[in-house]
């Protein structure tokens, strides 16, 4: 058997139940049946045979998370097993990369865990390695559009099949220092701007006297991890099912998103170099920095700022459409586990009821708007801000779209050290030999795997 390839990006880091999903909870375990009554006789009365305890179905269940994740995993838990005694689930943590090792070696050798969490690209379920939940959801009448968020569970679909329910889930936004616009006297953006207003923003609102970047939006992963700008330019480094790069990183579209991005650095000197981003630290929390990146995952630290903010969308070029990106860690059955039946009641429950529990804590965010809504999220301007760009139409992010990401990303940041530090030119031919590239390695890494 083939080792499975679980892709772990480190994305940027935010016991009761939802009435309204109540429907999609745990099972509840059935009421234990009274105990026997022996009728009086006037002869002896016989003794009834010991009953056998009820067989106890053991799961393993692991991550890779940090420890201080691990309180997120644990209340799920411990409500599960203490609603669920024949049914008892074990937390276990290989943190970081310890987790996809033996995850690989398990597989390869026929043993692995029932169920684990993970942030995998769709492609991987070619391998066999991923139990399809398609028939568990339609079983349970549970329908993933009004379930989840979309960006949650959309960009997970492999040929039109489920082989994960998410953990969580996380958007990426704009965020602006209101007292730098406020200072240079700049009007704050809004959630209709396009590219080029962006541009004009980011223009204005750098000053080198005073320390002050227009943008930290600089470098190759802009494109990729920083949100859905790239997506509202037309950017493509690959297609969904992971196979095709030609044609899509090297179109038209995709080129003038790279270009733009490298002139933000190289001719508009509105963003920092690789150097200055080092010494910029923490990027937007800087206070240094007029339009930066943020996400909900590092909504805490972002409340903690100590200069006033706001949100935005990311802008698109006019015409196009907007899309929302965000990121969700999946939870994932083995196909060769022999307890289906009962690792997906957990699952169901970890991705529905109890995400409730880790949201509260504040361990990370249900991929549920029922338990926002119930929570009353929607009445924060922050979180509203981003249920409603949830509303928004999403795509899978290009590092999400293939088991083989290794063989698009080395040649596609290659272009940025080509254009910047070789200063070679013209880019369109710089890109076409990444793509040409990239193809040849998806093709190759494709036949042999």
């Amino acid at each position: 058997m083939s080792a499975i390839r679980v892709s772990r990006r480190d994305f940027l880091k935010v016991s009761a139940t939802v009435a309204a999903s109540a429907v999609l909870g745990a099972c509840t375990p059935a009421s234990p049946s009274p105990a026997p009554t022996t009728a009086a006789t006037s002869g002896p009365v016989a003794t009834a045979a010991p009953t056998a305890a009820p067989e106890v179905v053991n799961l393993e269940f692991w991550n890779g998370d940090p420890v201080d994740y691990q309180l997120g995993y644990n209340l799920i838990t411990d409500a599960w097993n203490a609603a669920n005694p024949g049914i008892q689930v074990e937390v276990k943590n290989a943190p970081g990369g310890g987790l996809d090792d033996k995850l690989a070696i398990m597989i390869a050798g026929g043993v692995g865990p029932d169920v684990w969490m993970a942030i995998p690209t769709p492609s991987q379920a070619r391998l066999g390695h991923f139990a399809d939940l398609s028939g568990y959801l339609s079983g349970d009448g549970i329908d993933p559009a009004s379930t989840w968020f979309e960006v949650a569970w959309k960009p997970r679909q492999w040929e039109g099949k489920t082989y994960m329910v998410p953990r969580d889930v996380g958007w990426a936004a704009m965020a602006y220092n209101k007292d730098i616009f406020d200072e240079l006297g700049v009007a704050y953006p809004t959630d209709d701007w396009t590219v080029e207003q962006f541009l004009e923003t980011a223009l204005a609102t750098t000053d080198e006297a005073k320390g002050y970047w227009g943008t930290n939006f600089s470098g190759a992963g802009t494109l990729l991890w920083f949100g859905s700008i790239g997506f509202n330019m037309g950017f493509q480094a690959n297609s969904v099912d992971g196979r095709q790069c030609q044609g899509l990183l090297d179109s038209p579209e995709s080129i003038a998103a790279i270009q733009f991005m490298l002139d933000l650095e190289d001719v508009h000197h509105v963003a920092p170099t690789a150097a200055a981003v080092e010494a910029l630290g923490n990027g937007f929390l800087s206070g240094k920095v007029a339009i930066g990146d943020t996400s909900t995952w590092g909504l805490k630290d972002q409340r903690e700022a100590p200069f006033n903010w706001g949100l935005v969308q990311q802008p698109s070029m006019e015409g196009r459409q907007e899309y929302s990106w965000g990121g969700a860690p999946q939870f994932i059955m083995w196909s060769g586990a022999e307890k289906k039946d009962q690792i997906w009641q957990f699952m169901k429950y970890a991705s529905t009821d109890g995400s409730r529990l880790p949201h509260e804590a504040g361990q990370w965010q249900s991929p549920m708007p029922a338990v926002w809504e119930a929570v009353g999220d929607n009445q924060d301007p922050i979180l509203n801000f981003y249920l409603e760009y949830a509303k928004l139409p999403t795509d899978s992010p290009p590092y999400e779209r293939e088991q083989f990401w290794e063989s698009v990303g080395t040649p596609y940041f290659d272009i940025w050290t080509r254009y910047l530090e070789n200063e070679e030119r013209p880019l369109g031919d710089i890109v076409a030999d990444a793509a040409a590239t990239a193809q040849s390695a998806l093709d190759d890494a494709f036949a042999t795997s």
